[in-house]
């Protein structure tokens, strides 16, 4: 499943909810300092609930960076469905995939398959239509040697081998724009 980017309330938010746990033992202590009154220059009742909302605040916000770091590294999409080509056009197979802020109309792609540890090349494509919802139409141009079968799995939608896949972007330009439009 594809990650989808949040908002920076919604990952303040989030990031909040993971760090105020941690805090919250703060909090509590600066209260019981409030209560109790100290003899000294310092009003602790107001240096501490400030000291801890700082924390709280720095720890959010450094929290709240390492999440969109997180966030905006590449994931791939899934592919959703497998169907054969309509038509000629070289092209060998028709996949869809999940909406991706990575790839986009015209964007070359590789294909590899998951056995295991490894990820073994299985073809190169192309995107060729994007819906509204931002569903990929990806066009599959070069199947690698050896791999017609898995290919054939996937136009009859084997489960298995479609959660198994693993789109890239970029490819070989020569081999991909030598196809029709």
């Amino acid at each position: 499943m594809t990650k989808r980017r949040t908002g920076t309330f919604r990952l303040l938010c989030q990031s909040y909810k993971e760090v105020g746990t941690i805090p919250g033992i703060f909090f509590a202590l600066s209260w019981l300092l409030w209560l109790v009154p100290v003899s000294s220059g310092v009003r602790w009742a107001i240096v501490a609930p400030v000291f801890f909302l700082f924390c709280l605040l720095s720890l959010t916000l450094l929290n709240a960076v390492w999440l969109a770091q997180s966030e905006s590294r590449y994931v791939s999409p899934g592919v959703i469905k497998g169907k054969p080509p309509v038509g000629g056009g070289g092209c060998v197979a028709v996949c869809l995939l999940e909406a991706s802020v990575f790839l986009r109309l015209g964007s070359l792609v590789t294909l590899f398959v998951r056995e295991g540890d490894d990820e073994v090349f299985l073809g190169r494509g192309r995107i060729d239509h994007v819906q509204e919802n931002g569903i990929l139409q990806m066009f599959l141009y070069e199947v690698a040697p050896g791999q017609e079968e898995v290919i054939t799995r996937v136009v009859e939608n084997n489960r298995e081998v479609l959660g198994k896949l693993l789109v890239v972007p970029g490819g070989s330009a020569p081999f991909v724009a030598s196809q029709g439009t």
